[in-house]
């Protein structure tokens, strides 16, 4: 399976299709591109000639346009416990397969072979944990009212908890706060001290 990060357009390719246009790019809109899009060529291109045809820079309509894609062939099919399973997952920055199996709790069918052969989920092998598209995330985000509001509070707990766990106080320490754990965030706070409290400084 071949994942969006694989064929993803680098950030001076994204400069050239925009080029190819007669539109020249800022160093600045390139990096809101990136950090939207991830170079996905097909959504970059389409920002771009959105820009041909009216005028204006705009990303809304990565937005529009991606999610059409996601609803029809990467959400819409899923079962309702995958579905379920993948807006949680949106609820955390990135999530190790243990932590996934922790939220699951079994209740879904083969998620992990799910996320495999879905191409805007990425396996980071080097910190060994799935991360979702940031389009995708957004997408899945707005789809938050099929959880309810003690599940979302519990999903972000337990993966406050697991990143503690394992070390990643910073992490943990961010969604205790918004699962409004004070416990949790003050465990954290006296564990690492609240002068060393910086982003991944702490871990493993």
């Amino acid at each position: 399976q071949i994942s969006a990060a694989e064929l993803a357009f680098t950030r001076q390719e994204i400069a050239d299709c925009f080029s190819l246009q007669g539109k020249a790019v800022s160093e600045q809109q390139i990096s809101e591109i990136w950090d939207l899009t991830e170079g996905w060529p097909m959504i970059v291109s389409m920002l771009c000639l959105h820009w041909v045809s009216n005028g204006v820079f705009s990303l809304t309509p990565a937005h529009t346009f991606s999610n059409k894609i996601f609803d029809n062939m990467y959400f819409s099919s899923y079962s309702t416990a995958n579905q379920c399973l993948l807006v949680q997952l949106s609820l955390v920055p990135s999530c190790p397969p243990e932590l996934i199996r922790s939220i699951d709790n079994h209740v879904s069918t083969n998620i992990l072979e799910l996320l495999a052969t879905n191409p805007f989920v990425t396996y980071d092998y080097q910190q060994q944990v799935y991360v979702l598209h940031p389009l995708y995330r957004n997408f899945l985000s707005k789809k938050k009212y099929l959880l309810t509001k003690e599940e979302i509070r519990s999903t972000i707990d337990d993966a406050a908890q697991w990143f503690y766990q394992h070390g990643y106080y910073s992490e943990a320490g961010t969604l205790y706060v918004e699962a409004d754990d004070l416990e949790g965030l003050l465990n954290t706070l006296f564990t690492v001290g609240p002068l060393n409290y910086r982003f991944s400084d702490s871990r493993d």
